[in-house]
């Protein structure tokens, strides 16, 4: 019996867990991967730098052949211990994950995968930057990282509110300047486009993961509509009193938050049952609530 109970409880548990951080388990996952594949296929055979951690992994081994585990793990062990003190644990959690699944998968792909060809140096950079940032911006929306200097950006995001793409660039254009000891200036100053790349693509990135469309909604019919918002859409909505600024009559003002699709049935509606209603959207480029955004992923 005691067993029973006990499967049960894991049972339970691995249930609430894929519930609650199935997405997360699965973006990190994939973007760890898809991040290792641009390391190990595009970067490594062009000898071009790379940044944080991963870059002085990198600058250790076209100068010396060291492996990049080895000063990965390294220094992201002193990295990990302060960000247990200063972030949240589980954007630790999940960066320490994340970094096994990046450094696993950097020898497979070594061994597995064959590199491609491509004669044109700067299509190379452009498709290694669509590769590392839009994987790492499903890393940092998922709540997590691959270590490095992520740590450090997400400590200075907290305290300063400066966003993580920004401190980021900065940070790797001092390690980029490092290669200058082992590779030549032209593929130097191609490190710097691939930065910029990277960290321009991953900026948006996680900006579009993030977009809402706020609406607000003026109509002759506000209850129908707000049935149709929360019924058919399966949003919130909040009404404010307002006041018409010709008729100077009371009126519901109703606003909802809602995806790109579900903007697009509002106005499908709107247009079919109330032509004369207004409808403002704007993009909302950071939602954190239930049906959105999870609080426990904002650190």
């Amino acid at each position: 019996m005691r067993h029973n109970r006990t499967l049960k409880g894991m049972l339970a548990e691995t249930r609430r867990f894929i519930r609650e951080e199935g997405r997360s388990l699965v973006a990190i996952t994939l973007g760890a991967m898809i991040y290792a594949m641009a390391i190990q296929l595009f970067v490594i055979p062009a000898k071009l730098p790379g940044t944080g951690v991963n870059g002085i992994a990198l600058l250790l081994n076209y100068m010396w052949g060291i492996p990049l585990a080895i000063p990965i793990w390294g220094l992201n062990a002193i990295l990990f211990m302060y960000g247990w003190k200063v972030l949240p644990k589980r954007f630790t959690l999940w960066s320490i994950y994340g970094t096994v699944i990046f450094t696993a998968f950097l020898k497979v792909a070594e061994t597995s995968l064959p590199v491609p060809v491509i004669d044109d140096r700067f299509l190379l950079i452009v498709v290694a930057g669509l590769l590392q940032g839009i994987p790492y911006a499903m890393i940092f929306t998922a709540g997590g990282s691959l270590g490095g200097t992520d740590i450090i950006s997400m400590a200075v995001r907290r305290k300063t509110g400066m966003e993580v793409s920004q401190f980021t660039m900065i940070a790797n254009m001092l390690v980029i300047g490092l290669f200058l000891m082992a590779v030549s200036f032209e593929n130097v100053v191609y490190g710097v486009v691939l930065s910029y790349i990277t960290t321009t693509v991953m900026g948006g990135s996680m900006r579009s993961f993030g977009l809402r469309k706020e609406a607000l909604i003026v109509s002759s019919d506000p209850d129908r509509v707000r049935h149709f918002i929360t019924q058919e859409l399966g949003r919130g909505v909040t009404v404010f009193i307002g006041r018409g600024g010709f008729s100077d009559s009371p009126r519901d003002i109703l606003m909802t938050l809602l995806t790109a699709r579900q903007a697009m049935l509002l106005k499908q509606y709107l247009q079919k049952t109330d032509p004369k209603a207004f409808l403002r959207l704007a993009d909302a480029t950071e939602v954190l609530g239930r049906g959105f955004g999870s609080w426990k992923k904002d650190v």
